[in-house]
């Protein structure tokens, strides 16, 4: 009866364990795995029923229903501390269970072999439930995970950097590490323009690197994307070729730094391009913003702040530059819905848990509260309106946040913005998120060739624009 009994404790309780992993890491399933936990509890009891005290059986029942109770209060409600006393009730059931398997009515067989057995048991069940709380921990703090990652990749907040000008193949000038702002770290720029005598008459394409608010860098790149080492150098190239200068900026990184101090970072570079820019030949007259991943959520929501008032006054970021000045943006991969940061199109489950934890350490609130009223109130597309300036989308087609990006596009298309659109076609082949790192790949070629040709097609449209938007404001006073 023993054997049976502790048997069947270790076998619920390890279920049990697993299905709180699951509650952490499967953040989009939290339904399904609610209902999972209570008919795994219900079944539990049913099957173990005869075989443990009236007292623990009641204690049992009791832990039963306060997890049910708070979990549907959680789903319905969206409130955070419902969801800790599920988790934490979870855990208490299923840690429980687990003593009561490997540790109580022990069957001695010899002093030596009970040493042993004992031991054993004791570090995995130090193991099993160290790991089983820093999962809950992490749902709860999402800077645990940041940091972990900004060790992993080397990542950090740093304050000084060296200016230097050097030559790229003979061909590209580029002057590293303008410091563009005194007060916050990583508040350099790099800026690439035609080797030879500069030309500030020249379109500047402003570009913001990704790395999801907590990595990355404005000549290395994304860390998370399927990169070439040269990928972003790359794109630079191509936009000189192209007959642009290019401005790319380091930001604060979070979780040390939380929004919205990053996108005020990209104003602020902006203000110093406007007052010196001048000196390095770049000129502020037609900007293209530009970025990756975060960096395109960044581009994007600075373009929003300078066109829709409602939404500047919201996150109190002051505009900084007019919208005839703004030639266009290019979004790659932007997550621009921050109630779905978590739910990738064609699901890639690693990616989802990555990108909720590090948009949650961004904005500094727990990664399960994806639904809250902040969230809700970031999200970009909402806040599309006529003066928007012409707009390049692309995305990947799995893993990532095509599914966002084809409501950013019908959302300009309804307010008769100019826009376009690229997502690689899944029937040639996957493209995940940042495909566009592999410079190799017939995807980016692709990617490549319709932004410069979208960039080619509107300077007609932007005069008359402009134009528009003057005589707005002459009717206004």
């Amino acid at each position: 009866m023993n054997s049976r009994v502790n048997t069947m404790s270790r076998s619920f309780g390890l279920l049990l364990i697993l299905l709180i992993a699951a509650h952490q890491f499967l953040i989009n399933k939290h339904l399904t795995l609610g209902i999972i936990t209570i008919i795994v509890l219900q079944l539990g009891m049913y099957m173990m029923r005869g075989l443990m005290s009236k007292r623990v059986r009641n204690a049992l029942i009791l832990a039963i229903i306060f997890f049910t109770f708070t979990d549907v209060v959680w789903i319905v409600t969206n409130h955070i501390a419902f969801w800790v006393l599920s988790q934490v009730t979870l855990m208490f059931i299923a840690f429980g269970l687990l003593i009561f398997g490997l540790f109580i009515q022990k069957n001695e067989r010899g002093k030596l072999r009970f040493v042993i057995e004992e031991t054993s048991k004791g570090i995995v069940f130090a193991i099993v439930s160290l790991a089983t709380i820093l999962l809950f921990a992490g749902s709860f703090n999402s800077q645990i995970f940041s940091i972990v990652t900004q060790k992993i990749m080397g990542e950090k907040n740093y304050i000084q950097a060296e200016e230097s000008i050097s030559v790229i193949n003979g061909k590209y000038k580029l002057i590293s590490d303008v410091q563009y702002d005194s007060d916050k770290p990583r508040s350099y720029m790099d800026i690439m323009t035609k080797n030879g005598k500069v030309d500030p008459d020249r379109p500047t394409f402003f570009y913001i690197h990704g790395g999801g608010w907590v990595a990355g860098d404005k000549m290395e790149g994304d860390p998370h994307s399927e990169t070439n080492d040269s990928n972003l150098l790359y794109q630079y190239k191509k936009m000189v070729d192209a007959g642009y200068n290019v401005v790319t900026i380091n930001y604060p990184l979070a979780p040390q730094y939380h929004h919205p101090v990053q996108v005020q970072q990209v104003s602020d570079a902006i203000s110093f391009l406007k007052d010196y820019g001048k000196g390095y030949g770049i000129g502020t007259d037609k900007i293209v913003m530009s970025g990756g991943s975060a960096g395109g959520q960044l581009a994007a929501e600075f373009v929003t702040i300078q066109a829709n008032p409602e939404y500047a006054k919201m996150v109190k970021v002051k505009p900084v530059i007019s919208l005839d000045n703004i030639k266009a943006q290019v979004l790659e991969v932007p997550m621009l819905d921050p109630v779905r940061n978590h739910k990738t199109d064609r699901e890639n489950i690693l990616n989802d848990y990555m990108f909720g934890q590090y948009f949650s350490a961004y904005v500094d609130q727990p990664l399960v509260v994806y639904r809250s009223k902040l969230n809700k109130k970031l999200n970009l597309i909402e806040y599309i309106n006529e003066d928007f300036p012409p707009t390049f989308l692309s995305d990947g087609n799995f893993g990532s946040f095509s599914d966002q990006s084809k409501d950013y596009f019908v959302s300009l298309s309804q307010n008769d913005v100019k826009a376009d659109i690229y997502i690689p076609d899944i029937d040639e082949g996957r493209a995940g998120h940042g495909f566009m790192g592999d410079i190799d790949s017939k995807e980016t070629q692709t990617f490549t060739k319709k932004k410069l040709e979208f960039l080619n097609s509107i300077d007609s449209l932007n005069t008359k624009k402009n134009k528009q938007r003057e005589e707005k404001r002459e009717r206004a006073q």
